[in-house]
């Protein structure tokens, strides 16, 4: 499997050239008492749209994502779009303005 990286707009495959391919690559093991949930961090400033794409790709790429939680921390102005109001917009589930359920 070959590292990608999302830049908000497409994948883009990681140059490995400093990595040692020889070495044997093994998975982390998961706790004995956790549930395998991932916890994202998003730092965002002024940038709802790519947020809220970056947000929607990592649900739509996940095998299972019900295991990710996604922690936003957000800067913006009032004028912005906002990350939350515009991933909610992908499915059509808020009313961007006044962020009430529609």
């Amino acid at each position: 499997m070959v590292p990608k990286v999302f830049d908000g707009y497409k994948f883009e495959e990681v140059l490995q050239n400093s990595v040692n391919t020889t070495a044997v690559q093994t998975p982390v093991s998961q706790l004995p008492d956790s549930d395998g949930s991932i916890f994202v961090v998003i730092p965002t400033y002024r940038d709802g749209e790519r947020c809220a794409k970056t947000i929607k790709s990592i649900f739509d790429n996940a095998n299972n994502p019900e295991k990710i939680v996604i922690g936003l921390v957000e800067q913006n102005d009032p004028e912005d779009v906002f990350c939350l109001s515009a991933y909610c917009d992908f499915y059509g589930k808020w009313d961007t303005k006044n962020l009430l359920p529609a």
